[in-house]
Formats: structure tokens, C-alpha cells, sequence
């Protein structure tokens, strides 16, 4: 059923995830979760992913290079949630290099899900910075995004 063979429970047991059920099993294959994806997940140190974590992942299209990106972007202890709430709020690699590059002492995960949250954009931010410096944080902008103040800034 969805493909799910002996070998590939044997595969997944290998990597770890002894004590999944049919269920777990059959929406791991009807998501597109295939053992190599959950070994890269592995090497990128989250290793102790349960499988509904896995399956969250596989719903809200996690790849290994997402998880790798924001680790060279400066968050390298992001957890499931995290990683999850990035992809269910649209917070990329880009828009998370785009941020950090505008050096907000604040700058942190949940700066970034609330940015992307209130459609705060890397041009914004940037234009924000520029027109008030560097004493502006992160947690100004949000507040600016909020107010509807952010929008009226000009380039």
C-alpha cells in the first residue's frame, strides 16, 4: 500500500524509528518521506525527530538544505517546531540572510517567524534601518510593520 515494502520499514527501523505503527508508516510514504530523507535529517543533527515531526516536515516541504541554510545563516539550534513554524510562516534562507545581514542586536527565530508573520519584507527593514540607524531593533520594525508605519518609509 503507497509503496511502503518490507525494505523500507527494515530502512527506517535502521535509522532508528523502531516503534512506527501502519499509520505512522503509510503517511511517511504518502508524504514522500523515503529513508534518505530522514538519514540527511539524521546528519544534520536532529536526531531525535519523532515521526510526526518527520511528517509535519514532509507536509510544510522541509528539505535538508532549509535546515543546513539557516544553520550557515547563524540559527544552528532551530527545533522541530521552529524549522516547522518557518515553514508554515514562508521565513526562507533568503529572507533569514537578508535579516541577519542587517546586524539587529536582536536577531533570533522568533524575530524572524514575527516578521514574516506581520509581512515584513528584507527592502523594509533595510529602509528602516537606513532612516533610523542602528539603534533600531528588530522587535522596532515589527512594531512599525504593526502600526502600518513601515510601509509609508520611501527608498
Amino acid at each position: 500500500v503507497h509503496g511502503v515494502t518490507p525494505e523500507y520499514v527494515a530502512r527506517m527501523r535502521e535509522l532508528g524509528l523502531t516503534d512506527l505503527d501502519a499509520e505512522q508508516i503509510t503517511d511517511f510514504a504518502i508524504h514522500g518521506v523515503t529513508p534518505e530523507y530522514v538519514a540527511h535529517m539524521r546528519e544534520l543533527g536532529l536526531t531525535d525527530l519523532d515521526a510526526d515531526q518527520i511528517t509535519d516536515f514532509a507536509i510544510h516541504g522541509v528539505k535538508p538544505d532549509f535546515v543546513a541554510g539557516m544553520r550557515q545563516v547563524g540559527l544552528p539550534d532551530l527545533d522541530a517546531d521552529a524549522i516547522t513554524d518557518f515553514a508554515i510562516h514562508g521565513v526562507s534562507v533568503e529572507f533569514a540572510r537578508g535579516i541577519n545581514q542587517l546586524n539587529f542586536a536582536d536577531f533570533s527565530a522568533d524575530v524572524l517567524q514575527d516578521m514574516r508573520i506581520h509581512g515584513v519584507t528584507v527592502e523594509q527593514a533595510q529602509r528602516a534601518r537606513q532612516a533610523y540607524g542602528d539603534a533600531l531593533t528588530a522587535a522596532d520594525v515589527i512594531e512599525m510593520a504593526i502600526q502600518g508605519t513601515l510601509r509609508k518609509l520611501r527608498s
